[in-house]
């Protein structure tokens, strides 16, 4: 039998704000929400359903039902606090369902029913799906006809902002140090990429790429792919992370009007509250992250505070790889 509900998808590169932004839509009380599902938690399809989702361009009847079936199962590693006041069951009341959480944390043998207790209804066809990645965009085309998606979403976020939040990740010991190595690993994981070749980098130019450059390589590569998806997939969505965080309220009706959700009650406390506008209505029901990872921010944050982390020489080299290809995302939004 065909799923009913409308999947949608959110991709961006990482540290791009995409936890913040999913949640803008997760607020929303048709929503149900996955958090790296297939970036972080494919082993749950199993290697040879996760193979087909990621190389066959398309699933038959039986591989969709299973995929989606995987999909709809909630999951104490897919599902992520802030938890959100819902339309059906147990998912109608995010203190039960965070605590609900929380023990399934703690007492891995209550996961079983937890993952029955907060599964995606599936006589509910007002309610939607939503996937978020931060993975690479490679095969991610096939990932998208397989799990046919709806509803396609990228967020793009200036790379000076993104660069400027892995180098502050790396300082506070939450994100790994940028080696000669890992400088390697990129360069030969993307060796056919039409983009790396044309660097036509030597192994010592690449051994010695400043942070500032790595990040701005990955970055490119990253968005090069978005662009060819956007290609395929013209009715994609790309939003701007400094638009919304400059005019979270009018970007966000425009988003919900593309789709077909309301703007609600619940969306507009969420905006409030994680822009530091409002003070959580309790503490319970906030993220579990640190305040690197959290989606609520201080009523100071500005979008632009790279500016103020970045050297010049940060600034000039990130400009010189990535900028041609920002103002071309722009074109196409």
């Amino acid at each position: 039998m065909q799923f009913k509900n409308d999947v949608l998808f959110l991709a961006g590169f990482p540290r791009s704000g995409t936890t913040w932004f999913s949640n803008l839509i997760n607020s929303h009380n048709s929503i149900v929400y996955r958090h790296e599902l297939i970036g972080r938690n494919y082993e749950a399809f199993g290697e040879e359903l996760f193979n087909k989702i990621k190389y066959d361009n398309g699933l038959s009847e039986d591989d969709y039902q299973k995929a989606i079936n995987i999909v709809r199962r909630a999951d104490i590693d897919t599902d992520k606090p802030p938890f959100f006041k819902k339309d059906f069951g147990l998912s109608n009341y995010p203190k039960v369902h965070h605590f609900s959480w929380l023990v399934a944390k703690a007492a891995p043998p209550f996961r079983p029913f937890y993952n029955k207790l907060f599964k995606f209804p599936s006589k509910r066809n007002d309610l939607k799906l939503l996937l978020k990645e931060t993975r690479s965009l490679v095969d991610m085309m096939s990932m998208l006809k397989g799990l046919r998606v709806n509803g396609k979403i990228f967020l793009i976020r200036m790379p000076h902002g993104s660069i400027a939040s892995h180098f502050s990740g790396i300082k506070q010991g939450k994100m790994p140090v940028v080696t000669k190595s890992s400088k390697l690993d990129l360069f030969e994981l993307h060796g056919d990429n039409p983009y790396i070749q044309n660097l036509n980098y030597s192994k010592t130019e690449i051994e010695n790429l400043s942070e500032a450059a790595y990040f701005s390589i990955q970055w490119c590569i990253y968005h090069i792919e978005l662009l060819n998806i956007h290609k395929e997939f013209p009715d994609a969505i790309l939003c701007f992370y400094e638009d919304f965080v400059n005019n979270t309220v009018e970007k966000t009706k425009e988003l919900m009007a593309k789709l077909n959700l309301e703007y609600t009650s619940t969306v507009e406390s969420f905006i409030q509250e994680s822009s530091g506008a409002a003070k959580k209505t309790n503490s319970l029901l906030k993220d579990s992250g640190s305040d690197f990872y959290s989606v609520y921010r201080s009523d100071s944050f500005k979008a632009d505070a790279w500016r103020d982390k970045l050297t010049e020489d940060d600034i000039e080299t990130i400009d010189k790889f990535t900028m041609e290809l920002y103002e071309q995302l722009r074109q196409q939004g």
